[in-house]
């Protein structure tokens, strides 16, 4: 003989069949009640006639793992958007530096060393620009170059320590007295260059004798 037990299906034993087997929104309701994306499962009378039905929602998978790695994914967004933003502020700051040396290593390429006044090569190219400004517009530009009698001697003398101080010295010299050029070069050694964009005669022989008063 085969004996059966009967449980009447209340609210405790739905929840623990709910837990055991993992059944979410597990209910007993009539026949075509069942909610709309539900699955379920009818129970029959011998006659297997439906007399009630076990519904419940299934688990989803993918929706459950996301939201199970809803905040690890957005702590990982977090932290690759903060991430990329160093990375494009460190980028932009080493990008202004290399502009920035770029700058300065032409800056220091058309300087003298020694003196900081412009050199051959920033000679020729201001001095280009202010001859292409009057070409066809009348007007003049005035070169003057300064020399220094003599100053081989101060090296074999003195040393090229000295003859550097008095390099220092007429450099400065220039700058003081030459405020009106449009530049003042150092073309190398003992040898400058004020350039001057006046047209009148006698400004440009007053520069030169101001120059050799101070370097005198």
């Amino acid at each position: 003989p085969v004996t059966f037990t009967a449980l009447p299906f209340d609210a405790a034993m739905l929840k623990a069949f709910s837990e055991r087997y993992l059944l979410d929104r597990l209910e007993l309701v009539a026949p075509g009640r069942s909610p709309q994306g539900g699955a379920q499962v009818a129970l029959l009378s011998p006659k297997g006639q439906a007399l009630a039905l076990l519904t419940w929602q299934p688990r989803e998978p993918g929706t459950m793992l996301l939201d199970q790695l809803r905040l690890p994914m957005l702590g990982v967004l977090a932290l690759i958007a903060f991430t990329a933003f160093t990375i494009v502020r460190r980028g932009s700051r080493v990008l202004n530096d290399l502009f920035a040396s770029e700058a300065r290593a032409r800056e220091l390429a058309l300087h003298d060393t020694l003196t900081g006044l412009p050199n051959r090569a920033k000679l020729f190219e201001r001095l280009g620009a202010l001859l292409g400004q009057i070409d066809g517009k009348g007007g003049a530009v005035a070169v003057l170059c300064v020399d220094l009698d003599r100053f081989k001697d101060v090296n074999d003398t003195l040393g090229h320590g000295a003859g550097d101080v008095l390099i220092e010295q007429v450099a400065e010299r220039l700058r003081g007295v030459c405020t009106d050029a449009a530049l003042i070069s150092r073309l190398g050694g003992d040898e400058f260059v004020v350039v001057c964009d006046k047209s009148s005669r006698e400004w440009v022989e007053a520069m030169g004798l101001r120059i050799l008063t101070a370097v005198r």
